[in-house]
C-alpha cells in the first residue's frame, strides 16, 4: 500500500506541446515549499516539502506530487527565532543519538537515486522512500532499513553520506562507516561531496558558518546563532583506501556548499568547481536580498594537502550540472537565464530563457529543462527549450507552488 500523490494528472500534445523522443521514459521531479507553510517566524528554508514530479510519457506529460510529512522530531531553524529555548535544547539529544525519525523542517527536500531507490533527503534527516506507480510519484509505506540518515546529495549513485553536527565523527559513509575527522569547530552543514576518477578519496567541503554568537542571540541582537566565521573554510579529504583524513583550509571565511565539478588534471592534482557563498547568514533570515556568489576554480594537490592555485571567474552561478565542455547554471535571482561556463576557454556565455524566478537548470541533449515560478508566484511551470536559442520546445503547467531549490533529471 502506498501513500498516494495529492495531485495526479497527464496532458495531451494537443495542449502542451512536443515530448521531444530522447526524453520519453525520463522524469524531472522538482523541490519546493507547500503553500502557506510558513510561519510567522522563518528562514528562506523553513516549510513543509512538497515533490513535484513530471514523467514523459509518448503522447503525454504525467504530473504528481507528494507532500513530505514531518517526522517525530522537526527541527526547523524557525524554532531558533521563536527563541523557545527549552524546546531547542531538548531535541539535541535526538539529532546526536539518532533514536528518532527527525526532520529538518524544511523545504529543500531533494529527490536521490541511491542504489535504484528513489528518496525524498532533508538535510541529513531519515530519508523517506518514494515509490513510482503508473507514472505517479507517492511516498512508500516501507522504511529503509540500510539508510538511516542520508545528506542532500550522493557522492556517486550507490555511495550516500550524512554529517550529524556535534557528534565525535560527524561525517558517515554509506550509512555503515564514520570517516576519521573530528572537526575543532563544527561547520553548519555538510552538504555535499565528490569523489576522485579512481574512487580511492572523498573531498568533502568545510562551510565558515556554525551555530556561534550566543550572547548576541541571546540579547536578540541577531536572529539565529550563527556565526559566519566559526571555520575557515577548506575541505576534508578521505582516503578510502587508509581510512584517514586531512584537512585543507582555505586562507577566507566563506561558505562552501556545493562542488559542482571536479577533473583529474595529473598525478594527484584535481581541480574543483565551487561557487563561493559570502553572505549566507544574513541572506537565510531574509535581511539582504540575493546571495553574493562567485565560481572558483580551486587546484589542490591531494598528495600534499595544499591549494596550489586558485582561479575567480567572476560568474554568479550555483546549481551547477556540466554538459559536454560546460558548466551550465543560474544565477539564483530573478532573472532568467541559463549560464554556460565553457572549461576549456575559461570564458562564460548568457543565455535568456522563458519564464521568470528560474533556480536549477538542467541540460540534456542540446535542451534545457527547468521549473519557472511566474506572476507573482501564482503560476509554475515546466519548461524544456533550445540549449542555443531558447526556442520552447514544451511548457507544461505543473501544481503551483514557490521556488524551491534543487531539481532531479532520471
Amino acid at each position: 500500500m502506498y501513500l498516494v500523490s495529492l495531485f495526479a494528472c497527464s496532458f495531451s500534445l494537443n495542449f502542451l506541446g512536443n515530448v521531444p523522443k530522447s526524453l520519453i521514459g525520463r522524469r524531472i521531479v522538482m523541490n519546493g515549499p507547500s503553500a502557506g507553510s510558513k510561519t510567522s517566524k522563518c528562514t528562506r528554508f523553513d516549510g513543509n516539502g512538497i515533490i513535484t514530479s513530471v514523467a514523459f510519457k509518448e503522447d503525454k506529460f504525467v504530473i504528481s506530487d507528494v507532500e513530505i510529512p514531518q517526522q517525530e522530531i522537526t527541527f526547523p531553524l524557525s524554532d531558533y527565532m521563536e527563541r523557545d529555548y527549552l524546546k531547542i535544547i531538548s531535541k539535541f539529544p535526538y539529532t546526536i543519538l539518532g533514536t528518532h525519525k527527525i526532520s529538518s523542517g524544511t523545504k529543500n527536500t531533494a529527490v536521490l537515486k541511491y542504489e535504484d531507490e528513489f528518496y525524498a533527503v532533508e538535510e541529513t534527516c531519515k530519508p523517506m522512500k518514494l515509490v513510482y506507480v503508473d507514472d505517479i510519484i507517492n511516498l512508500s509505506d516501507e522504511t529503509s532499513k540500510n539508510v538511516t540518515r542520508m545528506g542532500a546529495h550522493l557522492l556517486d549513485e550507490n555511495t550516500c553520506f550524512s554529517y550529524t553536527i556535534f557528534k565525535s565523527r560527524p561525517i558517515r559513509f554509506n550509512n555503515r562507516m564514520d570517516v576519521p575527522w573530528t572537526p575543532r569547530k563544527y561547520p553548519l552543514f555538510v552538504h555535499d561531496g565528490v569523489m576522485t576518477y579512481d574512487k580511492k578519496m572523498c573531498i568533502f567541503p568545510i562551510t565558515s558558518t556554525g551555530l556561534g554568537k550566543i550572547d548576541q542571540y541571546i540579547n536578540s541582537e541577531i536572529d539565529l546563532p550563527l556565526d559566519p566565521k566559526v571555520n575557515v573554510a577548506g575541505f576534508v579529504v578521505y582516503d578510502i583506501e587508509k581510512n584517514c583524513c586531512n584537512e585543507v583550509v582555505l586562507d577566507e571565511y566563506v561558505d562552501l556548499f556545493h562542488i559542482s565539478h571536479i577533473e583529474h588534471i595529473m598525478n594527484n592534482i584535481h581541480k574543483l568547481y565551487i561557487p563561493f557563498v559570502y553572505n549566507f547568514t544574513d541572506w537565510v533570515c531574509g535581511s539582504i536580498g540575493d546571495l553574493y556568489i562567485t565560481l572558483k576554480e580551486i587546484v589542490i594537490d591531494l598528495k600534499t594537502n595544499k591549494i596550489i592555485d586558485s582561479f575567480d571567474t567572476k560568474i554568479r552561478m550555483d546549481f551547477v550540472n556540466k554538459y559536454k565542455d560546460f558548466l551550465v547554471g543560474s544565477s539564483l535571482t530573478n532573472t532568467s537565464q541559463a549560464i554556460f561556463y565553457n572549461l576549456n576557454t575559461k570564458l562564460c556565455s548568457v543565455l535568456n530563457i522563458p519564464g521568470e524566478c528560474v533556480r536549477e537548470i538542467i541540460p540534456f541533449d542540446d535542451m534545457l529543462m527547468y521549473f519557472s515560478h511566474e506572476l507573482n508566484n501564482t503560476k509554475t511551470f515546466l519548461y524544456v527549450v533550445t540549449m542555443t536559442s531558447a526556442e520552447i520546445i514544451s511548457k507544461i503547467p505543473v501544481p503551483n507552488r514557490p521556488p524551491g531549490y534543487h531539481t532531479s533529471f532520471f
